[in-house]
């Protein structure tokens, strides 16, 4: 069973500069992770991220699970490394980090190798749904929730390593016995506790309407300027600047750039001595 990692922690772990992250966003084959690990292994150690890109903030998510990750970590690393899988799950996409040890016996290398095959997730052995063995499930489902707001369908796979239909028998047990209130449709479903679903109903209703697919970049960069909005004032300046470089009352001072204003024009009596042709009058000769 697998260490579950808050989301809080994890964007804290990504953005610390004290330890060593690598990170690989997308899984084709399990040498993707072991060199990986070997790489920290043979150092200093550090974490190892997966399914999530920590450049980008991108989620992609993995399509194994923890039993297929400890497997290749422990029999196709040689020699033997230690370490810890840790995993959380975030807009129903899950996401794994391996916290590996310096290696007390290097040089560890890459020993085999295999394929990452779909299929094998769905190949599931015959699970125990005996009374007990569902109890305890819902049980760790119930202290899940005591530090949790709300649990999925693919969170409560990840607690107790069994399939879609049974997490889904198992949380709809609990609903109809009014333990547990569900909010949501379909593989979006979020199951809280029963005496928390009206204040979670309401707090919900008052999400942003941009929703929480841009929680990483919110937090992230909660102090720092928008890039739109840099761009939205610069053009305001410069429309500024071009009105009134256009303006018939301004100049531009070319030591230093700056607008300056000019006075207006204002026109000038004409002295009653000039004529109205515009021409001074003749001076009488002298005598």
């Amino acid at each position: 069973m697998i260490q579950m990692l808050e989301w809080p922690k994890f964007l804290t772990l990504i953005n610390s500069r004290d330890v060593a992250i690598h990170s690989v966003p997308q899984v084709s084959m399990s040498q993707d992770i072991t060199k990986k690990a070997v790489e920290l292994a043979n150092k200093s150690g550090g974490y190892l991220t997966l399914g999530f890109d920590r450049y980008s903030l991108q989620l992609y998510g993995c399509n194994f699970d923890s039993k297929w990750l400890n497997a290749i970590l422990a029999n196709e690393i040689k020699p033997a490394i230690c370490f810890e899988i840790l995993g959380f799950i975030r807009n129903n996409k899950r996401i794994f980090v391996v916290k590996i040890e310096e290696g007390a016996h290097k040089p560890h290398s890459i020993f085999g190798g295999s394929l990452f095959n779909v299929r094998e997730k769905q190949a599931r052995t015959t699970e125990d749904v005996s009374l007990d063995s569902v109890k305890k499930r819902q049980t760790r489902c119930l202290e899940y929730l005591d530090t949790h707001q709300d649990i999925s369908n693919s969170q409560y796979r990840d607690i107790n390593e069994v399939s879609y239909k049974t997490a889904h028998n198992e949380l709809s047990d609990l609903v109809e016995k009014k333990i547990l209130g569900a909010v949501g449709q379909g593989r979006n479903t979020k199951y809280i506790l029963y005496k928390n679903l009206p204040a979670y109903t309401l707090e919900r209703s008052e999400v942003n309407l941009f929703g929480e697919t841009l929680d990483a970049l919110i937090d992230l960069n909660r102090d720092s300027k928008s890039k739109t909005g840099l761009r939205k004032a610069q053009n305001i300046e410069n429309m500024e600047s071009h009105i009134i470089k256009n303006s018939p009352d301004f100049t531009e001072n070319p030591e230093d750039s700056r607008v300056i204003p000019v006075e207006p024009f204002q026109p000038q009596e004409i002295p009653a001595s000039i004529s109205s042709a515009g021409t001074p009058p003749e001076k009488e000769p002298e005598e």
